[in-house]
């Protein structure tokens, strides 16, 4: 092991340079003596003992040194000596993870936890836009783990009110938009959402383009909706 110099050993751990705050920084002869069988160790616990990062020293030795021996451990390091960190590693020393390591697991942990929900509902039969809403996974996450469980397409062999009850969406303001891709496929049969909702409002497949009557672009509110026929027929009406 380096002995200290203006840091503490340069071969622990850097995060956020706890080194840089050290209470031994150019101490190196004092806690890491050369001849450390003959050393006291009261000052170097003294100086410990006064240390801001005193915690951080202890979790990177005992994460360095691992299990081994007394022997095999050199200097002071977090207010302890290397025998009574030998004997914190005989009694199950965990290291306190660092902040910033900690919020990664418990994120990495809420992450694991929501795809393991997403497979149970998927298993369930449930739709992907069901999936991501309650898991807070997108939609294309929820599309992966679908495949990889090797379950078919969520809009494949279901009905036009189905998916039209999935995705789209009151605003509110008497009219509806449409939640997630415009294209939605039902038995093979491939739909734009205007198309769909067409198809649930009056009952079979549209002539034509469908374009928005209400002028609020992207409405699929059925009502809103009129196909070529319809249109020619408002006109003649008008006429």
């Amino acid at each position: 092991m380096k002995l200290y110099h203006r840091r503490a050993p340069e071969g622990l751990d850097r995060r956020d340079d706890w080194r840089d705050f050290a209470a031994c920084a150019g101490l190196g002869d004092l806690f890491l003596p050369r001849d450390e069988r003959n050393a006291s160790s009261a000052e170097q616990k003294r100086i410990c003992a006064g240390c801001p990062v005193k915690t951080d020293c202890l979790n990177a030795a005992m994460k360095e040194e691992g299990s081994v021996d007394q022997f095999r451990r050199a200097g002071v390091r977090g207010g302890l000596t290397p025998t009574e960190r030998a004997g914190l590693a005989r009694y199950g020393y965990v290291p306190a993870p660092h902040p910033e390591e900690a919020k990664a697991d418990a994120e990495l942990s809420a992450r694991q936890k929501a795809r393991e929900q997403a497979r149970q509902l998927l298993q369930e039969g449930r739709p992907d836009v069901e999936v991501a809403a309650t898991t807070g996974l997108c939609r294309t996450t929820v599309g992966r783990i679908r495949e990889g469980l090797g379950l078919p397409n969520s809009y494949h062999a279901r009905t036009p009110q189905d998916a039209f009850n999935e995705r789209a969406k009151p605003t509110g303001d008497g009219h509806m938009k449409w939640d997630g891709t415009n294209a939605v496929t039902i038995n093979g049969r491939r739909y734009t959402a205007s198309q769909l909702a067409f198809v649930v409002g009056y009952g079979r497949e549209p002539d034509g383009s469908v374009m928005v009557t209400c002028g609020r672009l992207g409405c699929v509110d059925p009502s809103h909706l009129a196909d070529q026929t319809m249109r020619e027929q408002a006109k003649a009406v008008a006429a």
